[in-house]
């Protein structure tokens, strides 16, 4: 006993003291006291001991030891503090992640402070001096060094200039010296954080030789607390830190910053596209420029953005002013709520449109009182928000006014502003336009002064908001960069031209899709990958029109060209405008640019309307600019065209505005797939009336033998034109019926596009959560599907009762092929396979009998187009085809294919279906890769071949597959599966052809140390519902034995080496249980196998699979039921049928028991035996996806489009996995 102090044993010993694990019998608590450590201690010693008592009393701090009290007992004096359960920093195993080190050098900041403001310098900061508790908490310890400061202004210190603590961690000036102070606990700060991150010690040196950075050693530290902890370790005093609480500043504000945040899952980059509000979380590094545009807006009723084109002027105030205004930064006590419009070509319609919910009209009397008042708005805004409400009206894109905007509106709604300028409390207006288009705007009547005094120039980002931008979303999504050289590559993009921000924000987008997930760090090797910054664009560009057949790259050409104005400026167009006919190349290559994010779609009053993604892409990619300066003479053409067509169409179709022959011969040199449907009906037009007029003195003289032909005729006439008119009723009825379905069913696919876009979480639900939900729009899109098809129906019908009539009429003939064909294309787009069957038929019995329908069926005939390109080229390919009949599928070789070559190949034309290729070339090992190739469409195939497959594990290649299920409704919802659509995946992998097995896992578990708790996972029975469990224990003799509960009474075991049996099987009843595959542990417990994978080299990446990844290496690429076809019979696999049913012959097979089931790719069992874990890519339908069936389930579990969410932490007994890693070179 030590007084009231019962020693129960010692828990560490220092240079001055030793430490005891003591329990205070009169508090009942454990505490922790200190001796001297000498019997006799030197009067310094004691006076350094009765010090840190001293001290450290006054230093209350949840960072810092709290001391209790002093004592003595036989003339030995005693600290009591109080207990920390936990580990030094020093016995924390190096290096540690920079997060947990920057959490760490917080804590230990905030202490040193606290110490500070007493008073107190610690002068022995080390590793083994700072404990983390059991909680996370970190504390200082040890103040036996410590020393109090006097209020000096420089904060040195008063006492005397002995060299005290540890050499390794003393700043260059204490050991010439120099007296301690602030900054010299700042630079052992440093320096056991700068350790923390590299894992290596401080060099025990007296010299002032500077540390190496964090950033050399530990490459995957956050630039910015790398440069932190160099600023910290600064050889100079004068460069660290002044003070502590300096110190905590920058890290409390590095902590707020690197926080991951909640975001959309997705990419945190923005590419070409503006920030919205919705992404104000990573919008960097215009913070100044948002406060000062918000300030003028609290003073000036008006405000304008100029700026370079690409500088940022969208993102600014979408993402920056915008949502500060709606939070109330503008005036406390007003809610303000924002407007956003585009002027387009009819600025006063726009308006109208955004504010006619706000004032209580209808769109088009807005309209009239915009156009007969121009000053009725402003006095109607500010009576509408004259208290306690305020409006932010935000018009983007200004120059519109001037580039395409009708002259007489964009004046009308340059008065307007005009007005709208005026001091008001409760209206605001922000607008954004180009630089290069700002004198022009200032033109305007009514807007010139008020423009000038309400400019804005937004200049190009400082380097330091570059920095930003680039770093900053990343950082909220938990990601860094590899180097800060890296990141001087990038920002040095933008120090070659003013408008390269857009390039950059590209380039940082496709780093983002390329970065290494695994380790949360964004390469060099990407970014090398990709070329370089400079190309990115250029390159990503082109490669989608390659991916185009060449109809389809003509048509991308004059969709482009449709988008550029004759001043080089992006305009907005609508489908009709930019469409006309349905000409399937052309939307099939307006569907490739807006995948391909070069054009943008937004609606505008239900209607669909595309804009060219940003105006860096005319001016930075070479392929458009060369379109553009070849047609750089039509373009004034084209304008007048418009501008003609549009009076034209404004006038009710004036024949008076018509163009003549002359004006007509200008026209036939413009390329009819740059021109929309408004001026191919104006051109039409005025041919027809030139034509008219030219011929008219020649119809004058027919009508005479015209008439007397009609009396002739008269009576064969009558009959004629009675059926002419049964057939033209019927036709139009049908022409009606026909208009109306296609309609329908272009609303089908726009509403289908967007439930697969939820499904495959790639967007956001709308605010109705029935409705706007993924499923809400799958069932809303069926329901436009079947109405379409009955008007496709009817047309049908219509046009069958015109040709009872006259089985010869040419145009019913074709129109009811047209029709045919789109209900094909119909059923297609939704997977209906017997309804395409059916209508396939059909087709092609007109086309027996019908050169009309002949042309039909030979455009739904056409090939496909295949290109196929290897890294490294020169490859050999092999392709066969697959054919499915009642036996089962077979595959075909395709002959042709002998006479190919070596790759890269272009131009391979093949029949639509599913093919197997295999691609061997000398470097590196053979890789199998499914196509499901469709008529008329064009395929790119870019495949990295990989040097070596590692052994066990398959390669798949990147890829396009029909994910999901086309059965019917009900069964697909109990399956908890996305209607089937096709998914691509960019990025090859190594899949296991197996499950991980129980030998797979003792291989792990023999690596581990004896305590370890893997191997405990299993080592208790845990029993589900059924009273089954799997244990898996060391055994007395050192091996392992495995036991089966097929019951909570029955149990069959195994040693290791002996063989496992089934009591009552007649089939498969014995088997090697190490071949199992391995369940009973869950994702979570899996982690640290997938990182022994990695560590050991037998799979470098190891990871979960995706449910994609596994959807498309066990499935194939055509959507089938099961790996091997549309049946499955018992012996296939192993689910509850294969033995009877019977109780105690559940259980798992060996692996590869079941070849009859193996995959497209070669993986075995991946339909019954275990299900099987994935990592899910909708995370609102559960993080994990369990896929496959297993022993226990039936035939509708093991289907391929089967989904059961699972959890992280679940663990079952039918519950398996399947590695996967990144593949390629």
């Amino acid at each position: 006993m030590c007084n009231e102090f019962r020693l129960e044993r010692p828990l560490g010993r220092g240079g001055m003291g030793v430490v005891y694990l003591a329990y205070d019998t009169s508090l009942d608590r454990h505490v922790a006291l200190k001796f001297i450590a000498d019997l006799r201690p030197q009067p310094t010693v004691q006076k350094y001991f009765e010090n840190e008592a001293r001290i450290v009393a006054q230093i209350q701090h949840p960072n810092v030891v709290q001391v209790f009290s002093t004592g003595e007992v036989e003339g030995h004096p005693y600290i009591v503090s109080e207990y920390i359960t936990g580990s030094s920093l020093a016995e924390l195993p190096l290096p540690i992640p920079w997060r947990q080190a920057l959490g760490l050098g917080l804590g230990l900041a905030r202490g040193l402070a606290a110490a500070h403001r007493r008073g107190v310098l610690h002068r022995d900061l080390k590793p083994s001096n700072a404990v983390l508790t059991e909680s996370g908490e970190v504390k200082l310890l040890d103040f036996g060094l410590a020393e109090q400061l006097e209020q000096a202004p420089d904060g040195a210190s008063s006492g005397g200039r002995v060299v005290a603590g540890t050499v390794a961690y003393m700043a260059s000036e204490l050991l010439e010296g120099a007296a301690a102070t602030a900054r010299s606990d700042i630079y052992a700060l440093g320096l056991v954080l700068r350790e923390l991150c590299t894992g290596v010690p401080p060099r025990p040196s007296r010299t002032a030789t500077p540390e190496p950075p964090p950033s050399g050693r530990a490459p995957f530290i956050d630039p910015d607390f790398a440069a932190l902890i160099d600023r910290c370790c600064a050889a100079d005093a004068r460069e660290r830190f002044a003070s502590a609480e300096a110190l905590c500043e920058a890290l409390e504000r590095l902590t707020r910053i690197v926080a991951p945040v909640p975001l959309a899952a997705g990419n945190p980059y923005r590419g070409l596209e503006p920030f919205e509000a919705e992404h104000r979380a990573l919008f960097f590094g215009r913070d100044a420029d948002i406060h000062a545009v918000l300030d003028r807006l609290r003073y000036q009723p008006l405000v304008l953005v100029a700026g370079d084109s690409g500088v940022g002027k969208s993102s600014l105030c979408r993402a920056g002013v915008l949502p500060q205004v709606v939070a109330g930064v503008l005036e406390e006590g007003r809610e303000t709520v924002t407007v956003t419009l585009w002027p387009g070509r009819r600025p006063l319609e726009a308006l109208a449109a955004a504010l006619a919910p706000r004032l209580g009209h209808k769109e088009e009397e807005l309209v009239l009182l915009l156009k007969d008042k121009p000053s009725w708005l402003g006095r109607a805004l500010r009576e509408a928000y004259r208290s306690g409400r305020g409006l932010l009206l935000f018009i983007d894109q200004i120059e519109e006014l001037i580039t395409i905007a009708e002259p007489a509106q964009a004046e009308h709604f340059a008065r307007i502003l005009g007005e709208l300028s005026l001091p008001t409390a409760g209206v605001r207006v922000l607008m954004a336009v180009r630089g290069d288009f700002l004198t022009r705007v200032c033109a305007l009547p009514g807007l010139g002064e008020e423009a000038e005094r309400a400019l804005y120039l937004l200049r190009p980002l400082s380097p330091e908001g570059v920095r930003e931008a680039i770093i900053g979303p990343a950082r909220r999504r938990g990601v860094a960069f590899e180097s800060e050289a890296l990141i001087q590559v990038l920002m040095a993009s933008m120090a070659r031209g003013m408008g390269n921000l857009p390039l950059l924000q590209f380039a940082l987008a496709e780093l983002w899709e390329r970065r290494d997930a695994a380790r949360g760090c964004i390469t060099q090797a990407a970014l090398e990958q990709m070329g370089g910054v400079a190309g990115a664009l250029s390159r990503h560009a082109d490669g989608v029109l390659l991916r185009l057949r060449p109809a389809g790259r003509a048509a991308a050409r004059g969709l482009l060209l449709r988008l550029v104005t004759a001043e080089g400026t992006r305009v907005e167009r609508g489908e009709e405008d930019l469409l006309g006919s349905s000409e399937e190349s052309a939307r099939a290559a307006l569907r490739a640019l807006v995948e391909g994010r070069l054009l943008h779609m937004r609606t505008v009053g239900g209607e669909a309307r595309w804009e060219i993604a940003h105006d860096s892409l005319i001016e930075g990619w070479g392929t458009l600019r060369d379109w553009l300066d070849g047609d750089i003479g039509h373009r004034v053409v084209r304008k007048r065209l418009e501008d003609a067509s549009a009076d034209w169409e404004r006038l009710g179709g004036a024949r008076e505005v018509l163009w003549g022959q002359r004006q007509l011969a200008e026209a036939s040199l413009l390329d009819p797939s740059t021109l929309g449907l408004r001026e191919r009906s104006f051109l039409a037009a005025s041919r027809r009336v030139v034509v008219r007029q030219r011929w008219g003195r020649w119809v004058a003289a027919l009508a005479v033998v015209l008439a007397l032909a009609a009396v002739y005729a008269g009576l064969r006439l009558q009959t004629y034109r009675e059926d002419t008119r049964f057939i033209a009723t019927h036709q139009g009825l049908a022409l009606e019926a026909f208009a109306t379905g296609r309609g329908l069913a272009r609303q089908a696919g726009d509403l289908r596009e967007e439930a697969l876009a939820l499904f495959d979480g790639r967007g956001s639900p709308g605010p109705d959560p029935l409705q706007d939900s993924d499923e809400g729009k799958w069932a809303r899109a069926l329901a436009l599907r079947d109405q379409a098809e009955r008007d496709y129906a009817r047309a049908s019908r219509e046009l069958e009762r015109a040709l009872e009539r006259d089985r010869g009429n040419p145009e019913t003939r074709e129109l009811l092929a047209e029709v045919t064909y789109e209900r094909i294309l119909l059923a297609e787009r939704f997977h209906q396979q017997r309804e395409r069957e059916e209508r396939v038929q059909s087709l092609e019995r007109m086309a027996e009998v019908s050169s009309e329908a002949r042309r039909w069926w030979e455009r739904f005939q056409a090939p496909a187009e295949l290109e196929l390109v290897t890294e490294p080229p020169g490859a050999t390919v092999t392709i066969q085809r697959s054919i499915r009949g009642a036996e089962g599928e077979r595959l075909e070789r395709v002959p042709e294919a002998g006479t190919w070559g070596l790759t890269p190949l272009r131009g391979l034309r093949l029949p639509e279906g599913s093919y197997q290729l295999r691609i061997t070339h000398p470097s590196s090992a053979p890789v199998e890769l499914l196509v499901l190739l469709s008529h008329g469409a064009g395929e790119q195939l870019l495949v990295d071949l990989p040097a070596s497959i590692p052994e066990g594990y398959v390669y798949v290649p990147p890829g396009c597959f029909l994910q999901g299920s086309a059965d019917p409704e009900v069964l697909r919802v109990a399956m908890t599966s996305p209607p089937m659509h096709r998914v691509c995946l960019t990025q090859g992998y190594f899949i296991g052809r197996t499950e991980v097995t129980f030998g797979d896992w003792l291989m792990y578990l023999d690596s581990l140390p004896p305590g370890h708790s893997a191997r405990q996972l299993l080592a208790q029975a845990r029993f589900n519902d059924k009273g089954r469990a799997v244990v898996l224990r060391k055994t007395p003799g050192g091996g392992w034995s495995f036991s089966f509960h097929h019951s909570s009474q029955k149990v069959s075991t195994a040693a290791e080496g002996e063989l496992f049996r089934y009591p009552t099987r007649t089939r498969r009843s014995t088997a090697d249980w190490r071949r199992f595959p391995l369940t009973g542990i869950s994702v979570r417990d899996l982690e640290d196998y997938f990182s022994w994978l990695d560590g050991t080299g037998r799979l470098p990446g190891a990871r979960l699979c995706t449910a994609l990844e596994w959807e498309y290496a066990a499935r194939g690429v055509d959507g089938r039921s099961f790996p091997h076809g549309e049946v499955l019979l018992p012996d296939d696999a192993n689910i509850d049928t294969t033995y009877g049913r019977i109780p105690l012959d559940y259980g798992p097979d060996m692996v590869g028991s079941h070849p009859n089931s193996t995959s497209p790719f070669g993986l075995v069992d991946t339909v019954g035996n275990a299900f099987e874990l994935t990592r899910s890519v909708t995370p609102e339908r559960g993080s994990i996806s369990l896929r496959g069936g297993a022993w226990y389930y039936d035939v509708y579990s093991a289907n391929m489009a089967n989904h059961t969410a699972g959890d992280p932490t679940q663990s079952d007994l039918l519950t398996g996995v399947r590695v996967c890693a990144r593949g390629g070179r």
